[in-house]
């Protein structure tokens, strides 16, 4: 078999996971050559009653897959473990694709050399955005987009995980994911640099990753997501993000907790002169505030990796599978 799509799911998008099976199944692409795997990784029973849909209708099977251990981490394995494709293809749960998208992120596969492949990934906006989304640039939402030319990524550019693809025998030879989301906020300070630490390691290991604007997709962005509140949280979570790529890549020594703690009193200055920086531009108050919660988080999860050793073996274990 040719292809695996893999859709880790929480399992809070119903309607959406529904519209993208759909579009799956209606690929130009012959269909022995792809599976198509739905891993449930919430609490939510919908899940399992729309996989048992499509696989009644007749047009090609969707394969249920059970993850009971939280976080995208376990689910982007589990669908890995149990995929038959030599190509693991990753989307998330709420994209629309084109009729010939396989087939356009298959095709780079031609060279030996490639190891993965990212997408590009254009927003479908669901509503009206407030002015200061701009502020933001196009990372909160995982819009990609380097034009309409096949390129090859150089660190540190890499594809978003609602658009991803990598060869089987590579995913095993780099061992895996990185952490990533928790639904559970008394996890987060498990998340870790998910797909892009992924893709450095596909790098490190010698692979070409490529950006393929032909194997495009529709990233749906509901209103939910244009609050301030959404951005404060995405913001947050990048400090935890960044604090545990650093602490990973440094190398454990006596002077190792003094580090950190020098990174946390750096993290909490940002974050006040950020705060400041709100009260007195009003016009980049949300940014400014977003940037602040962005340096206490920095801060908070390298004061938790000092004082809390699960977290810290978490952090400098080898792989994570």
């Amino acid at each position: 078999m040719k292809a695996s799509i893999l859709i880790p799911t929480y399992g809070n998008r119903p309607q959406y996971l529904r519209d993208e099976l759909a579009l799956l199944q209606a690929q130009n692409f012959p269909s022995a050559e792809y599976e198509i795997l739905v891993i449930d990784n919430g609490p939510f029973s919908e899940t399992l009653q729309i996989a048992k849909e499509f696989c009644r209708n007749g047009k090609h099977p969707v394969r249920y897959v059970k993850e009971t251990k939280p976080g995208l981490l376990e689910a982007r394995h589990a669908g890995a473990r149990q995929a038959q494709g030599e190509i693991l293809v990753y989307l998330d749960d709420d994209v629309l694709l084109p009729a010939d998208w396989l087939k356009f992120t298959l095709e780079p596969y031609q060279d030996p050399r490639v190891g993965g492949t990212g997408g590009k990934v254009v927003l479908q906006i669901e509503g009206k955005a407030p002015e200061w989304v701009s502020h933001f640039g196009s990372v909160c939402h995982s819009e990609l987009d380097l034009g309409d030319v096949t390129l090859e990524l150089k660190w540190p550019d890499c594809g978003w995980g609602c658009n991803m693809s990598v060869r089987k025998k590579v995913f095993d030879e780099v061992e895996g994911f990185h952490p990533d989301l928790f639904g559970d906020k008394k996890l987060w300070k498990f998340i870790g640099d998910g797909e892009c630490g992924f893709q450095k390691k596909i790098y490190g290991a010698g692979y070409k990753i490529i950006y393929e604007p032909k194997a495009w997709l529709y990233h749906r962005i509901p209103e939910s997501r244009l609050t301030e509140a959404y951005f404060y949280q995405r913001v947050y979570i990048s400090g935890i993000i960044d604090s545990y790529t650093e602490i990973r890549s440094s190398k454990p020594s006596v002077f190792f907790p003094i580090r950190l703690l020098w990174g946390t009193t750096v993290g909490f200055f940002q974050a006040g002169l950020k705060y400041l920086s709100s009260i007195v531009k009003p016009k980049w108050r949300v940014r400014s505030k977003a940037e602040a919660l962005y340096w206490v988080a920095y801060a908070k999860h390298r004061i938790q990796a000092v004082f809390d050793k699960k977290l810290r073996a978490y952090i400098f274990q080898r792989n994570y599978l």
